[in-house]
């Protein structure tokens, strides 16, 4: 072996480094909209106890609100993409949630078994460096 593939096997480890970090940012991500998906369900199932015309705050962004009525209970505006929304049933909605949860859930035990093969490749490139090192460190002496 030689110093050319002591510097290859580096690269690639340096690029796989690269590529965690991308994944766990990607992770922290979908962590936090895991988090506002379980949150969203948790309004939905409260929406059954409030009745029509009750005073509520909405939300207009972060830490913004402005007071407002409730008038229909039964049906929600749900987004659908493309900045579209259209009327479900409380139920039709708690489904909805529930399927995008479940994706972000599957979606990031995907990427956690990936950043786990990553690290055990990086592992096993970090134990080739060494003793690559080493005997070209011996065979210098």
């Amino acid at each position: 072996m030689s110093r050319e593939d002591i510097q290859r096997k580096y690269i690639e480890l340096k690029i796989l480094e690269q590529q965690t970090n991308q994944v766990q940012q990607q992770l922290a991500m979908l962590d936090n909209q895991l988090s506002i998906l379980e949150r969203t369900k948790e309004s939905i199932d409260e929406i059954n106890s409030v009745k029509p015309g009750s005073q509520t705050f909405i939300p207009l962004g972060q830490g913004v609100f402005v007071k407002g009525e409730i008038k229909d209970t039964k049906n929600l505006l749900v987004g659908v993409g493309a900045n579209i929304a259209v009327s479900k049933s409380v139920k039709e909605s708690k489904v909805i949630v529930d399927k995008q949860i479940v994706e972000v859930s599957n979606l990031m035990k995907q990427m956690e078994d990936q950043l786990q093969q990553a690290t055990m490749h990086a592992s096993i490139l970090e134990r080739e460096i060494q003793e690559l090192a080493s005997k070209e460190e011996n065979n210098l002496s």
